[in-house]
C-alpha cells in the first residue's frame, strides 16, 4: 500500500508515512483536509473511531528524521533510503473533530471537537 498508519504522536496528531509521489499526497497538497476511519473488528468490540482534521505534509530532511522512529516499527523495509530519502513524506493530521461509535453506534457515540 501507499501508506502505513500510526495512531498518534506526542501532540495527538495522527501520523502516516506515504510515498511522496502517491496520489494521496498530490490530493492533500491541493486540499490539506482528511478524514480517517479506524476500522472496526472483534478486537475493538466493534467500536470505531473517525477523525477529521488538517493535514501537515512533512517533506524536509529534519522533519522526516524527527518522525522516523515515531511510527512504532522499523520503516527500513518500506523506505530503504532511510529518513532523508526524498521518495517518502510523513503526513500529520491535526484533529479538529473525532467520533467514537460504540458497537457500530448501536451502543452510543462519543464526540470531540477542538
Amino acid at each position: 500500500t501507499a501508506y502505513e498508519i500510526r495512531n498518534c504522536d506526542e501532540f495527538r496528531r495522527v501520523l502516516f508515512r506515504s510515498r511522496a509521489d502517491s496520489r494521496k499526497v498530490a490530493n492533500l497538497r491541493g486540499n490539506p483536509r482528511a478524514t480517517v476511519h479506524f476500522a472496526v473488528g472483534p478486537n475493538t468490540n466493534w467500536d470505531s473511531c473517525i477523525v477529521w482534521g488538517a493535514v501537515e505534509i512533512v517533506d524536509d530532511d529534519a522533519g522526516r528524521t524527527a518522525l522516523w522512529d515515531k511510527m512504532g516499527y522499523d520503516l527500513t523495509p518500506f523506505e530503504p533510503g532511510g529518513p532523508t530519502a526524498d521518495s517518502h513524506v510523513f503526513l500529520r493530521i491535526v484533529p479538529d473533530r473525532a467520533v467514537i461509535l460504540r458497537n457500530y453506534g448501536i451502543a452510543g457515540r462519543e464526540q470531540w471537537r477542538r
